[in-house]
């Protein structure tokens, strides 16, 4: 019966085409209506699936916290170089062993270490909540620093705890040789290894409180500055629901992001790692968890954040419109539409390339009875593949 209908629906296409050359503009206007072009699909086999999209980055993993079920994975368990994610193994050893209210004094290592800083000058005397903020909203490497020595008793002791609490984790490609991440230490962890260490940190509302907060004033004392701290996780400040965790970029790393969501009453954490496009690679993977492609981009966050966050960022390029391409192992070329979250291939490809008016695609391609069927906003394309020829609704 649904074949049926379906051959039903298909001769009707047939003679509105038919209408096309014998009607002219008259069936055009017609037909451009929203209302023509739903009934056209009705009946149509659309495939309105999201796609996993392409990754830019060298690894990553998303996973639905609630369904605890693994969402997209690519190179998920390669050992990889993390940068500053990995203070989120620094802050899970703060969490499960340090009292927070414990008060330290800064070393001159701590305050000298480089790097991402929350500005620790040695003498300075804090509490360990103030200095997981340092780590969590700066990236503070003096902050991690002087929480390995106050928990671990020295950095080398806090980094061996490190490694054994990963491997109880389940960790199975992670090995940690700072609690900050710097490069020239051999630090490396796998995507699926660091969604284990951030899942174990979400377990705590002091982490979770931390990650969100997105500016943050230590109170100068006598022996203390004014330390004001903002948050640089990206993501938080322009992706709807993002909840913060733990960005990190150097060098060898390239740019990675851990992040914990909530939206729509789901939860969800991702960890990409190597990204040369942190924001196309956030938005389409968590776009693509939520099956949602309502289009937000960092180009609207406050100037003055757009300053400290995004100093050497040029967002002239971030639109609905841009695509992704590449070839599938069998040559053939591939467009990704980051607006839409869907692919076009061959054989529409050529097709759109040169009819810009179909608008983006809104479906997958779909192959039934001998056509190759997919929607576009502004039209549905048909390809016949006994002869070679396309239809356009």
């Amino acid at each position: 019966m649904a074949s049926g209908r379906v051959r039903r629906d298909l001769r009707w296409i047939l003679r509105l085409c038919l209408c096309f050359l014998v009607l002219g503009p008259l069936v055009v206007t017609v037909c451009s209506s929203s209302a023509v072009l739903a009934h056209v699909t009705k009946g149509l086999p659309l495939d309105t699936r999201y796609p996993a999209p392409p990754l830019l980055g060298n690894a990553a993993i998303v996973y639905d916290l609630d369904a605890a079920q693994e969402l997209y994975a690519v190179n998920a368990g390669a050992g990889l170089p993390v940068a500053s994610t990995t203070k989120l193994m620094t802050a899970l050893l703060v969490l499960e062993h340090g009292r927070l209210d414990t008060v330290t004094t800064a070393t001159y290592h701590a305050a000298t270490i480089g790097g991402s800083t929350m500005y620790l000058r040695q003498g300075e005397d804090l509490s360990l909540r103030d200095l997981l903020y340092g780590l969590l909203l700066p990236s503070g490497n003096d902050a991690s620093v002087a929480l390995a020595e106050a928990v671990g008793g020295s950095e080398a002791a806090f980094v061996a705890k490190m490694n054994a609490r990963c491997q109880k984790l389940g960790c199975t490609n992670s090995h940690f040789t700072t609690p900050h991440g710097l490069d020239g230490y051999g630090n490396y962890a796998s995507a699926r290894d660091l969604l284990l260490v951030l899942r174990a940190d979400l377990r705590f509302e002091t982490f979770r409180r931390v990650v969100r907060t997105r500016r943050y004033t230590i109170p100068g004392t006598t022996n203390n500055y004014v330390h004001n701290l903002i948050n640089v996780d990206e993501p938080l400040w322009w992706y709807p629901g993002v909840l913060g965790a733990k960005p990190g970029n150097t060098a060898a790393a390239g740019f990675c992001s851990a992040l914990y969501v909530e939206r729509g009453g789901r939860h969800i954490a991702a960890v990409i790692l190597g990204t040369s496009d942190r924001f196309t690679d956030v938005r389409n993977l968590l776009n693509y968890a939520l099956g949602n492609f309502t289009w937000h981009s960092p180009v609207g966050i406050p100037q003055d954040l757009e300053i400290r966050l995004y100093p050497s960022d040029d967002f002239s390029q971030d639109s609905p419109f841009r695509f992704l391409s590449g070839t599938d192992a069998a040559g053939r070329q591939w467009r990704y539409y980051i607006g839409t979250g869907y692919y076009l291939r061959s054989p529409f490809l050529k097709y759109y390339t040169a009819h810009a008016t179909l608008g983006l695609p809104t479906s997958e391609a779909t192959t039934d009875h001998g056509l190759v069927i997919q929607r576009f906003g502004r039209a549905v394309l048909i390809y016949h593949q006994a002869t070679g020829t396309f239809s356009r609704v």
